[in-house]
């Protein structure tokens, strides 16, 4: 009977020891998980692996593309339509394009890296524009700056006079047209560069 409880002794032993070590290997792997995702966060975070930044960039293009078409069918109709409609169709355009300017935001909100990682590429575009030259062919359009300018650009034709209009009208069109083209453009050279 001693033997027998020796034995149990030693059996309980060996499944403590094999237990502590089971306890140290888990706690070795636990600090090897944070270790690396620490470095993941602090220095080889790839923000072209990340979905959210790549949801936002298929976002913008989406919304430059969609805007660019709507300005085609207002540039189109614009000899035949009147004022009135002109402007009523802008407003709509208006209206459709804030709230896409609120959707952006609010993905915007969510990815923390995209603002810093854009507002950096702007620095190094303008820092070579401001050391090559002055002139706008370099110039990468910013999704914010797009809204701006058209909103400016609903400004400018809402205050046309009636027998200027459909040229003013015209220009401002092409302008913003311009400009939506661009911001679609490099939006989806950057989707197939980096995804």
């Amino acid at each position: 009977m001693i033997g027998a409880v020796r034995e149990m002794s030693e059996h309980i032993e060996h499944i403590e020891d094999v237990a502590k070590e089971d306890e140290q290997v888990e706690e070795m792997d636990i600090e090897h998980i944070k270790r690396k995702s620490k470095v993941n966060l602090d220095g080889s975070y790839d923000i072209y692996e990340d979905v959210q930044f790549k949801e936002i960039m298929e976002k913008q293009r989406d919304i430059a593309s969609d805007l660019k078409v709507n300005l085609d069918e207002v540039q189109s109709s614009l000899k035949k339509s009147k004022v009135d409609e002109t402007l009523s169709r802008l407003q709509e355009l208006k209206s459709k394009i804030q709230r896409e300017e609120k959707e952006m935001k609010k993905m915007l909100e969510k990815d923390i890296r995209y603002p810093e990682y854009y507002r950096n590429e702007q620095e190094i575009v303008l820092s070579c524009d401001n050391e090559s030259s002055n002139d706008d062919d370099n110039w990468i359009p910013k999704m914010e700056d797009m809204f701006k300018f058209f909103y400016q650009m609903m400004t400018n034709i809402e205050s046309l006079p009636g027998n200027n209009f459909k040229k003013g009208a015209q220009l401002e069109l092409e302008k913003m047209n311009d400009i939506a083209f661009e911001m679609k453009e490099n939006r989806e050279d950057e989707l197939g560069m980096k995804f």
